[in-house]
């Protein structure tokens, strides 16, 4: 099988669920045989990798919501990315096309169906849908997508946004979980000692970690003050906070106004995603408090891989799994109030959170791994070409 992967507008070496993801089953794919062509936007990384990838030269734009605010650029972009799919069809002649978020790489998909009659599945991963609300003139783009031989979502709680967007039926819609890569994402007692020294951490801290995009949807301005209850419990708490974003300086402000030294916390701002690992490995608890309909997070995936123990808002689609698993103790309501609670009891209880740990461990390799994942996608990308 020769398929090509589109990820629009963002590179695939940047830290964020979707890029993760065709960057995993890109490498998994290459592994079993199936010749992968990414196309995807250029970031001038050098980062090693096992699949042919094609980069775009197009100005990133960021969100879903600023793609239409320059629509002549906006249309040299759509542009670029259907002559960069159509070159390379020439050349490596696909029997499929795999493309990442409904909206806008459906429309490039359509256009390139409609040229080469080659058939293409779409994968919602949820920021299209959640960034579209209100807004007709994005959701007016959904459409193309009901010109997919199949599609796939990240998590069933964004399925009903959709059905309410395609003429898609509930029953056709596979649920495809994001996988995690247990042989890199492990503990390591080496690299947690070298990190924390690093960061001018002790090894007797208890490091909280939030990683991910520094926004208001992922519940970063909730952290400065669930760190601050935390210390006030534990004064060996320490904060670290991977990722960037436009709500990074709020946050910041957040910390002083709630006078905690500067000594307690750090930013790191963005860490390249083959380096994620030590950092899970040298933190004890992962902040997920979300405030939006996430469909699924790859770092909390890749956390509990690394033997970080999450705790989590009682939304979005981990949430739901988690409590599926046995692990409703790890999910607190967001009208409670009680997620700086939950925290200072598992740092309390080392023994009982270490076996939490041991379990979610398992649960990774037994459910979630990437060879898992993409075995799914074979089987569906088969049945599309049979379509």
């Amino acid at each position: 099988m020769r398929l090509a992967i589109l990820l629009f507008n963002m590179p695939v070496s940047k830290a964020s669920g979707s890029c993760r993801f065709v960057w995993q089953i890109a490498e998994e794919l290459q592994n079993r045989g199936i010749d992968v062509t990414v196309i995807a936007n250029k970031d001038g990384s050098k980062s090693p990798h096992n699949f042919r990838l094609i980069e775009v030269d197009t100005p990133p734009y960021g969100s879903w919501t600023n793609c239409l605010s320059d629509k002549i650029s906006f249309a040299d972009t759509l542009n670029k990315y259907l002559i960069a799919l159509l070159e390379a069809n020439n050349t490596y002649h696909f029997d499929l096309l795999h493309v990442q978020h409904l909206l806008f790489s459906t429309l490039i998909a359509s256009l390139f169906k409609d040229l080469t009659g080659i058939k293409f599945v779409a994968t919602c991963h949820g920021t299209e849908t959640h960034e579209s609300v209100g807004r007709s003139d994005m959701e007016y783009f959904f459409k193309y997508a009901n010109e997919a031989a199949l599609v796939t979502s990240a998590s069933e709680v964004i399925l009903d946004d959709i059905l309410r967007l395609t003429r898609f039926s509930r029953n056709s819609i596979a649920v495809t979980y994001p996988g995690v890569d247990v042989s890199k994402f492990k503990p390591d007692s080496g690299k947690r000692s070298v990190v924390r020294s690093n960061l001018g951490f002790s090894e007797k801290d208890k490091i909280l970690l939030f990683a991910g995009r520094l926004v208001a949807e992922k519940g970063l301005l909730l952290v400065p003050k669930i760190f601050s209850e935390v210390y006030q419990k534990n004064n060996e708490a320490r904060l670290l906070i991977v990722g960037e974003g436009p709500q990074r300086k709020e946050a910041e402000q957040a910390l002083a106004k709630l006078y905690i030294n500067q000594n307690l916390y750090r930013f790191t701002g963005l860490i390249p995603q083959d380096k994620m690992t030590d950092f899970y490995s040298a933190s004890d608890i992962f902040l997920m408090p979300s405030v939006w309909n996430e469909p699924f997070a790859t770092t909390a995936l890749e956390a509990m891989s690394n033997g970080c123990l999450p705790v989590f808002n009682d939304i979005g689609g981990i949430a739901k799994m988690l409590k599926k698993e046995g692990f409703k103790k790890l999910v607190l309501s967001q009208n409670k109030g009680d997620f700086s609670q939950k925290v200072i009891e598992l740092l309390a209880d080392e023994t009982g959170s270490s076996a939490i740990c041991k379990k979610l461990g398992i649960l990774m390799k037994d459910k979630f791994t990437w060879k898992s994942r993409v075995t799914q996608f074979i089987n569906i990308y088969e049945q599309s070409i049979s379509k």
